[in-house]
């Protein structure tokens, strides 16, 4: 519950509160957008849920990556059949990185 706030609160934030969704529990899908921040174990775990919820066409943005997994697990997605859009790494060390896949 508290992270549904904190979602909520920095969508509105930014400008993008009227069109993101936040809620506990498995959203119905699938969705043009799919975005999981949580450490690299639990994307790996949801890894067949999380492609299924992504539609055709659309992104999974995967974060809370640790730059040593981030190998890991673009490739177990990429096994999925999705592709690699954008890797980007962020932190003043580059310890974090978020990987953006795009799905046929």
């Amino acid at each position: 519950p508290e992270a549904v706030a904190a979602g909520r609160d920095n969508a509105r934030l930014n400008g993008v509160g009227s069109v993101t969704g936040f809620g506990v529990g498995w959203p119905a899908g699938p969705h043009p957008v799919v975005v999981a921040n949580i450490v690299s174990p639990v994307l790996l775990e949801l890894r067949e849920r999380l492609v299924d919820a992504t539609a055709p066409r659309g992104h999974l943005i995967l974060s809370g990556v640790l730059a040593e997994e981030a190998d890991d697990v673009e490739g177990a997605f990429e096994s999925s059949g999705l592709r690699t859009h954008r890797r980007s790494s962020f932190s003043a060390d580059a310890e974090w990185t978020s990987i953006t896949l795009a799905k046929a």
